[in-house]
């Protein structure tokens, strides 16, 4: 009895975690595919009484918009392709071989995790500007 209601606890709370992020999902997917009546409409429908392309038609004719999309995309290929090509041996190594420094390794590693973005991201951006690379694909 006591494992069925922690499963039922367990299975609830991952419906609210996935609720937890769709919803947002759903709502500017609908809001994206509604005219601009629509999306400044209250109160809000949950099923979509007219859809329309319109407001994306809008997003995507301004400026610098696929352009910025075909950069995004092809720093994110280029980050996957450096992330495999370092990170997949030398997650092998660790995993495979006893050497010197393995755990300080593994520690520099893992203490990149302890700050969170959007901590990083201010000096990130600094250097980027300072070294005159922000808003370029490198």
């Amino acid at each position: 009895m006591r494992n069925a209601l922690t499963r039922t606890l367990m299975y609830g709370a991952a419906v609210l975690l996935s609720l937890w992020v769709l919803v947002p999902i759903y709502f500017i997917t609908l809001a994206a595919f509604s005219t601009q009546e629509g999306v400044y409409a209250y109160p809000k429908h949950l099923i979509p009484q007219d859809m329309s392309t319109e407001t994306m038609r809008f997003f995507l004719d301004s400026d610098g918009i696929v352009d910025s999309f075909r950069r995004s995309v092809l720093v994110a290929a280029l980050t996957l392709l450096f992330a495999l090509g370092l990170g997949a041996p030398a997650g092998y190594a660790i995993a495979r071989f006893a050497f010197r420094g393995a755990n300080t390794f593994r520690l520099s590693i893992v203490s990149t995790r302890a700050f969170p973005v959007v901590i990083l991201s201010i000096p990130l951006a600094v250097t980027y500007i300072r070294w005159g690379i922000d808003d370029s694909v490198l």
